[in-house]
């Protein structure tokens, strides 16, 4: 079976196989080829990026959920090749990667109160030990975090027990340093 392709450079008959499905036509695949749609569509981003980065910028805001939902899944889904990429990455980036630790070090030296009594320190470091315990036990990784951030943009936390908890890796990374206003 063939079918005749119905974009103006191309009109060939080509194999049902070399069209896309499409619910709206009749017999269930688009009007043109797989081939022609892939030209017309680098051509269309090509001459329109503005008007295509404007709409993916707008796109990514208003599906926030959803896009995060989806790259987490493709994440899981494909565990390997994120894992071969994020090691390709930080090999590439060691110097920004060093960094932002060192930063973050910085941060939690300077919000960790002189005050704090030796119990305290030792509920601190029960939290990373928590965390290391359940990352091994239930193989998810998980982190401590500060639920009042130490570099926030209104608020700043401090590094004490009461401003930690122990969630996955997942949860944190999705909260990008933000506070949600509630203290647990």
């Amino acid at each position: 079976m063939t079918k005749l392709c119905t974009h103006k450079e191309c009109r060939t008959e080509k194999p049902l196989k070399a069209f896309g499905n499409s619910r709206s036509k009749k017999d269930g695949l688009q009007s043109m080829c797989k081939e022609c749609v892939s030209k017309y569509g680098k051509l269309y981003r090509k001459t329109n990026a503005a008007k295509v980065k404007e709409y993916a910028i707008r796109y990514r805001k208003e599906n926030k959920a959803k896009n995060t939902a989806s790259i987490y899944a493709w994440r899981r889904n494909n565990a390997e090749v994120w894992s071969t990429y994020t090691k390709a990455w930080r090999k590439a980036n060691r110097a920004h990667l060093t960094h932002l630790e060192n930063l973050h070090r910085a941060a939690k030296k300077e919000r960790t109160p002189k005050w704090l009594t030796s119990d305290q320190l030792a509920q601190i470091e029960l939290f990373y030990e928590a965390a290391h315990a359940l990352t091994k036990e239930l193989n998810i990784e998980m982190h401590v975090d500060h639920i009042v951030p130490l570099r926030g943009k209104d608020v700043s936390g401090l590094h004490v027990p009461w401003n930690l908890q122990v969630i996955t890796a997942e949860e944190n990374h999705k909260k990008h340093n933000k506070f949600d206003g509630l203290c647990a």
